[in-house]
């Protein structure tokens, strides 16, 4: 059975760093998830800061689940690759360190030439293949999970870069609202890669983007068939908790609030 365990992404509430804990813990989460690169001076912790860290949450009774550690490109793509790379084991170090499961970041797409093939191809293998493979063996020595986004990015280009990994290793961020967003169905996606779904964000979409799309929007207030996408993440045996946050430009811990409160009738 689907348990539906709300959970508080920080960074969405627009406060400073312990308002932001002291928020969570009167909406009465036991979950929460950081933006490492906005929240906290990432390259600069050393242990100290992070006992206190953990403190602070253990004190509240939060868990941390999720760092999120969101670049400015992919892993696809060659320009600053190693940077992007470097600063990544940084994230999972940091995420380890302070008992988070996951790290979150967009992962990017195979070259189309690339799509079909294999491990076992002949000839190169592609970028992408290459950095995320170094950064699965990474991971799995710290004890947390690459977790790629899945909204800009369908569910079946990224079954088909899955396909190309080692083992398990690299998780998945369903985001039915951004996916619908961007023009893609979150039950598509969840077909395409369902067993590989690590984390949830529930978001909304709403008629109103570009062009006659759609754009995010609050939990409850738009057309994503909720039901729909908790059964097909009942089927696929979800086991995690689910991310709420603020997408308004007001009062977003009363956003996150009626989005807590939507999860929790359902």
């Amino acid at each position: 059975m689907l348990r539906i365990r709300p959970a508080v992404d920080l960074a969405s509430l627009g406060l400073d760093w312990l308002p932001c804990l002291e928020t969570a813990r009167r909406l009465g989460v036991e979950a929460v998830e950081i933006d490492l690169r906005r929240q906290l001076p990432w390259r600069e912790l050393g242990q100290t800061a992070v006992r206190e860290i953990r403190k602070q949450l253990s004190d509240r009774n939060l868990r941390l689940s999720v760092v999120r550690f969101r670049t400015k490109r992919g892993y696809d793509d060659a320009q600053d690759v190693e940077r992007r790379v470097e600063g990544t084991k940084t994230a999972m170090r940091l995420a380890a360190a302070l008992g988070a499961c996951f790290v979150t970041n967009r992962l990017g797409r195979l070259p189309q030439e690339a799509e079909d093939a294999s491990p076992d191809s002949a000839g190169q293998t592609p970028l992408i293949v290459d950095v995320l493979t170094d950064l699965i063996r990474y991971s799995e020595r710290e004890g947390v999970m690459l977790t790629g986004e899945l909204g800009e990015d369908s569910g079946e280009e990224l079954a088909r870069l899955l396909k190309m990994l080692p083992g398990e290793g690299v998780g998945l961020d369903l985001d039915p609202g951004l996916l619908a967003a961007f023009g893609h169905s979150p039950q598509q996606a969840l077909q395409a890669v369902g067993t590989s779904v690590t984390v949830v964000h529930a978001t909304d979409a709403v008629l109103g983007g570009g062009s006659g799309g759609r754009r995010i929007a609050p939990l409850g207030t738009g057309d994503v068939d909720y039901a729909e996408v908790l059964g097909s993440l009942e089927k696929v045996g979800y086991q995690g908790d689910f991310f709420v946050r603020a997408v308004g430009d007001e009062q977003p811990a009363a956003e996150v609030r009626q989005a807590i409160d939507y999860l929790r009738r359902m």
